[in-house]
């Protein structure tokens, strides 16, 4: 009885690790980076707030009144908004093109207009890295747009933010 339980208990060991190193969120994204989750305080635009803990923000003080809606933006989005709709289980998508990058932007846009809702492109100055995929306390910097890393940050933490709302579009009045 005893082997038979340990292995048991070995089957499933590697079950797991086999399950994990296979999973697209282990093998496809690469550096993850995951961030202590500094709240979900709502604050009043313009209102000062402690520093974010990662560039771009993947929590903390945001909007209560205000997120930006699904797909490609051509301005920058301010980081109160973004963490709101991270807060929503969305992902972010940004890259930083100092000197243009027209082939990476369209790249993305591709990508992220495959998605009806819940992922949104957009620029972000100063990021010091080329393209940041960020979702509720996690983050991935990328020197290129990489489809399959980006696709499998999407499955793998889309709608994990601690609010969910459906994907499904909107009913029409």
């Amino acid at each position: 009885m005893r082997y038979v339980g340990g292995g048991a208990a070995v089957l499933a060991l590697l079950g797991s690790l086999t399950y994990w190193t296979m999973s697209p969120a282990s093998t496809a994204i690469g550096d993850l980076q995951e961030f202590p989750i500094q709240g979900r305080t709502h604050i009043q635009r313009g209102q000062s707030h402690p520093a974010y803990n990662s560039t771009p923000p993947t929590s903390g003080w945001h909007y209560a009144d205000q997120v930006a809606s699904p797909g490609v933006h051509a301005e920058p989005i301010p980081n109160e908004v973004q963490v709101h709709n991270l807060e929503h289980g969305e992902v972010m998508v940004q890259y930083d093109c100092p000197s243009g990058c027209p082939d990476t932007v369209a790249a993305l846009e591709r990508i992220v207009r495959s998605y009806p809702k819940k992922v949104i492109l957009a620029p972000y100055p100063g990021i010091g890295k080329a393209i940041a995929l960020t979702s509720w306390g996690r983050l991935i910097y990328l020197d290129t747009p990489d489809e399959q890393a980006i696709r499998a940050f999407v499955k793998a933490y889309k709608d994990k933010g601690p609010e969910y709302f459906p994907d499904e579009p909107m009913a029409s009045p």
